[in-house]
Formats: C-alpha cells, structure tokens, sequence
C-alpha cells in the first residue's frame, strides 16, 4: 500500500520503489515513522505520522508534518542551509490513514550514527554551534509555531507564546492524570508569577527546538551535510534552543564557541532559563508517561520538575 501510494504521486511504477524503514534515536522527537524510498531517480525519504489524531500525541508534535513545507522553504529561499526539498505532503490521506511527507534525502549520515576521530568531532560540533547561530539570524515579527499549527495562533510577544505553550503542556499532562489539578493550577501560578521574567524581544528568531546530533548530518570528517526534524520548528528567544539544545547533550566548549556563546545556558540559574528548562522537562514527562516508561522512572522525573519550580517559587 506504502508503496503504490508512493509511486501514485510519483508518476512511476509501484513496482520501481523500495522502502526500508529507519528507526530514531531521538525518543523525545517527534514519533515519526521513517522509510528511506528507493527506485525513482533521486533518493527519497518518506516519514509517516500514524499517531495524527491521537490524543496521547504530545499537543508539540500535532500536525508536525503539515508545519515543515513552509519551514523547509523559507530555509531554501535563504540559500545557505542545507536541508530537504518537499515532493509532497498530504493530510489525513485516505490511503495510509495518516499525515505524510515525501522529501529528497540529503547525503551523509546522522552524527550519532558515526565513529568520528577527536578532530573531526570537534568539528563536527563547532559546525552544528554555526549552524544554529545562522538560523537564529533569521527573524520574524510573529511569535509561535513555524508553518500552519492548529494548536496555537501566532502571537504578537514572546511572553504571550511562551506562556500559551506553557498552559498547553499543563492542560495536557492535567488531562492525561499526570498531574492532578492542584499541581497543574501550582504550574499555571507559577507562569503568573514570573511571567515578568520572560524577555520582551523585538524580533523573534527561528528556532530548531529540538536540536539533537541525531539530526545533523554528516561527513566523517565532521563536515555537515544536513539537519533535519523541522516540524517543531518555532518563532522564539534563541536561549530556549540552546536549552533544549543542552538538554540533548550539546553542551561542549566547541559547539558554544561557535555559535558566540559563553556556556551551558541550562545550569544558569535566571528564571527564565528556568522555565525554559521546565517547558521541555514537561514535554518529557508526557512521553514517558504516555509511552508507558516504567512509573518509578515517571514519578521520578515528575518530582524534579516540581523541585525546580518550588526553587522559583523561593
């Protein structure tokens, strides 16, 4: 069926196209299912939404597929990132009961998947620290989701998108029994309280928001070929993507000495950072609770995130 769709939009022979299916490494990206597409006269990848529609999907990762055109074509028209063309991309296809994208596949390989020697690695992280900092060169007025999002509209401040980001994650852990009402309504004061602490910006940048090493890809000798996972892609304070950036393990000197900046901004101690911090320690939380981590683990995580908050709230 995959295949026959595939080649319906392709204009070619069912027949000519190949798939093999790609597994992630990235557990908290977005759940996509990943097939490299073979047989037409360029090599494709083809990522499947089958959780479109699911109330257990994370409100971040909702209609990710529909987002990443207008990412991937906005970042072509500026000419100096590297990254998919789209083929095509449909909602809800009848066919495969799901959001689906069909791209060209850029070369390399993902970085996690690499043996690098020391040299090259180093490399390889301070090229990624300058690719974020050319992406967040590139501004908007607006404030929210990249691309059409069915979530939340954009917003004309910072403070008014973070904070509507901030009671979604909230109403969904709430709705999901992971958090009873009362520490949902302690969160949702918490954002009250230091709301004030969000930066006004004049500008949004662009932002990855979920930079990983999964996702750039690369030469052996560290030089990168790609990035890819641009359905969460966001309009935003740039220090929220050097957290999360942070929080998927880019914390090296070479990687901050590229981009310009002067260290973890995770372990700052501003409360800004802090709800930075927060908002992606949440969205952890729902997948491991909705993807059925064991509940030790869970009420684990869900503990520290409220030891963080109380430090705020003191």
């Amino acid at each position: 069926m995959i295949c026959s769709t595939v080649a319906t939009h392709l204009g070619c022979d069912p027949g000519l196209i190949h798939l093999r299916e790609v597994a992630g490494l990235d557990r908290y990206g977005s759940p996509l299912t990943t097939y490299l597409v073979d047989g037409w006269t360029q090599p494709l990848t083809l990522k499947m939404d089958q959780q479109s529609g699911n109330s257990n999907q994370l409100f971040w990762h909702m209609g990710s597929i529909l987002r990443q055109p207008a990412t991937l074509s906005l970042l072509h028209n500026r000419g100096k990132f590297s990254v998919p063309s789209v083929i095509c991309a449909l909602e809800q296809d009848p066919s495969l009961r799901c959001d689906w994208i069909l791209t060209t596949r850029l070369a390399g390989n993902p970085a996690t998947r690499q043996n690098f020697s020391p040299e090259a690695y180093s490399n390889l992280l301070r090229n990624t620290g300058k690719f974020l900092k050319d992406l967040h060169a590139i501004t908007s007025s607006h404030f929210g989701f990249s691309g059409p999002s069915t979530t939340m509209d954009l917003q004309t401040s910072w403070p008014d998108a973070f904070c509507h980001l901030w009671n979604l994650m909230i109403d969904q852990l709430e709705s999901s029994q992971v958090y009873g009402p009362e520490e949902a309504r302690s969160l949702k004061r918490l954002m009250e309280t230091f709301r004030h602490a969000l930066p006004t910006l004049e500008n949004a940048s662009l932002l990855h928001a979920g930079l990983h090493l999964e996702k750039v890809l690369s030469q052996s000798d560290g030089q990168l070929t790609g990035v890819l996972g641009w359905g969460n892609a966001l309009w935003g304070d740039p220090r929220l993507d050097l957290v999360i950036a942070s929080m998927n393990g880019l914390t090296a000197k070479e990687f901050h000495d590229a981009y310009g900046h002067a260290g973890n901004e995770r372990h700052q101690s501003t409360p800004d950072i802090a709800l930075y911090s927060l908002l992606e320690m949440q969205k952890r939380l729902f997948i491991d609770a909705v993807t059925h981590t064991d509940g030790v683990s869970v009420r684990n995580y869900k503990n520290r995130i409220f030891r963080l908050a109380q430090q705020l709230f003191n």
